[in-house]
């Protein structure tokens, strides 16, 4: 399946781009033609200040405050863009419309605000797995393709470890039920691929971090040293950071 998903990904990469030059994007903001979204639109979707995830108290590059710590498996959990209706249109394009190109603009951006701190070189890159039965609908994985293009973009190692079990639908589910849904929702299948490693989870979205959390934990239990993560996105933040 894995195999079958993989070549299905490839062959529309190679349309998406044989497209693009045929017949090139329009910018999803003010029309230009080029690219899904031009550079001038894209540096218009504000970027989030750091902040502890759990409180959303400032806090530098992104670390998992003091406090939070001992209940959330993520060290840092690094955000690159507020979920406005550019950047919403930006991740419709990859899940929906099969638009790969917006993979790297997704990774290019998330490249951008990596603290480069001395734990940053020792980092795998690792996606956090879509359910297999949108992998089918789509053809590909986006949080594969976002993960392999951030490894493009920091030379960082990559690794693919992480299934998951089930195909949970959680589109509309509240809090507590995602983390319910969540529980024992992943597995490890290459553990020398995970023991001692220090981890960076790629997704494209993040909303409660539940899913987030549920893949750390699994990694965790099987031996990584530590687990950070990334995202595109964060609807919950963008009210904070306007009332900050």
């Amino acid at each position: 399946l894995q195999h079958n998903n993989d070549n299905a990904g490839f062959i529309m990469s190679i349309i998406d781009k044989i497209l693009s030059v045929i017949a090139p994007h329009d910018c999803i903001n003010c029309g230009k033609e080029g690219l899904i979204i031009c550079d001038k639109c894209l540096g218009k979707i504000p970027a989030i200040q750091p902040r502890c995830f759990k409180c959303l108290q400032p806090s530098a590059d992104w670390i998992t405050c003091l406090n939070c710590r001992p209940f959330f498996p993520i060290n840092r959990l690094i955000i690159a863009k507020e979920y406005t209706l550019k950047s919403k249109a930006i991740v419709w394009k990859l899940k929906n419309d099969g638009v790969q190109e917006a993979a790297r603009i997704m990774a290019r951006e998330m490249a951008k605000i990596l603290p480069k701190s001395p734990e940053f070189n020792k980092l795998l890159i690792v996606p956090s797995p879509t359910s297999h039965r949108r992998s089918r609908q789509r053809g590909y994985d986006q949080a594969k393709l976002i993960a392999k293009e951030l490894q493009k973009l920091t030379n960082l190692s990559y690794a693919n470890p992480l299934r998951r079990k089930d195909d949970i639908h959680q589109v509309g589910a509240n809090i507590k039920t995602r983390k319910e849904q969540l529980q024992d929702s992943f597995e490890v299948i290459r553990h020398i691929q995970v023991k001692n490693q220090h981890i960076l989870l790629v997704d494209d979205v993040v909303t409660t971090g539940s899913t987030l959390e549920s893949a750390a934990r699994t990694l965790i239990n099987a031996g990584a040293s530590e687990v950070w993560a990334i995202c595109f996105a964060h609807p919950r933040l963008r009210k904070i950071q306007t009332e900050a």
